[in-house]
């Protein structure tokens, strides 16, 4: 039987691409900031029962479901709104990079948990619409 690790090849050499150059893309609009905090999360999809004997019985529906926790600031309630609309929508396509891939991954995601909170004392911003802190999880369909 063959190793499944075979092929995998593992570079010591670091990549010439920096995040920046892959902005966050909702649909075809691009943001022109990144998000104060972000991460990856893969999840498989599991469904576990158990026999007469207690044992576990595990079948793998999905190997890899990925999560996108994002927790931001912004000064421009136009991008709260901008968020809060994708948060209504059933489903859109996300760009992001990709450490793995070192390009963007580009997926069909759904906002989860959508919140917004005006930043105390943002009020007394006149140049601004108050600063807001924003946050939300994008999951793969």
């Amino acid at each position: 039987m063959a190793d499944n690790n075979e092929n995998i090849v593992i570079s010591d050499e670091p990549t010439n691409k920096a995040i920046s150059q892959y902005p966050f893309m909702f649909d075809e609009n691009e943001l022109p900031f990144f998000p104060g905090d972000w991460g990856r999360s893969n999840s498989p999809l599991r469904n576990i029962l158990q026999s007469e004997g207690g044992q576990d019985m595990v079948q793998t529906i999905r190997a890899r479901k990925l999560s996108i926790p994002v927790n931001m600031s912004v000064a421009d309630d136009v991008w709260v709104g901008f968020f809060e609309e994708y948060s209504e929508k059933g489903s859109f396509t996300v760009k992001v990079y990709s450490p793995q891939i070192h390009d963007y991954d580009e997926l069909t995601m759904r906002m989860e948990s959508f919140s917004c909170k005006a930043r105390k004392r943002s009020e007394d911003l006149t140049s601004v619409a108050g600063v807001w802190d924003v946050s939300f999880t994008l999951v793969e369909l």
